[in-house]
């Protein structure tokens, strides 16, 4: 048997939300496939640019649920230090963003559909998902 690094508890947690994650972005395609056929409601201005941000909120619905659980990290890893670091790459990721709605160089909803400018901000504010999630069962740990 292969050694994962995660404890019983750790796997059957990230099993649970791996399969509501999956389930989530069927969901989620198949919506979005109704949408666009039944009711030529678009959200954004490809198809692709509309699965990478169905992809991406299933992605931050993992990390946020997985992270709060405990079964995010190893239990060889610090959690903290990958918290940091998360935090981080979300805040350098948002930068940018903040820097261009004070000066409208980028457009992110034109003829109201999103563009792909939008992808950054977006996985910015996954990259922060993850030390919330931490900060918040840290919390609870504390106050239990």
């Amino acid at each position: 048997m292969k050694k994962t690094g995660f404890d019983e508890y750790q796997k059957m947690m990230r099993y649970k939300y791996g399969y509501y994650s999956f389930m989530l972005l069927i969901v989620l395609t198949i919506s979005n496939y109704f949408l666009k056929g039944f009711y030529s409601i678009e959200r954004a201005t490809s198809g692709m640019l509309e699965n990478i941000i169905l992809t991406l909120i299933v992605i931050a619905y993992f990390i946020l649920t997985a992270g709060y659980k405990g079964a995010y990290f190893r239990m060889s890893e610090n959690e903290r230090n990958y918290a940091w670091l998360f935090l981080a790459v979300g805040l350098f990721n948002l930068y940018p963003f903040i820097l261009n709605i004070s000066h409208s160089s980028h457009h992110y909803i034109v003829d109201g559909k999103l563009t792909e400018n939008v992808i950054q901000p977006i996985t910015g504010s996954v990259f922060l998902f993850l030390p919330i999630a931490v900060y918040l069962r840290k919390r609870k740990e504390k106050n239990d």
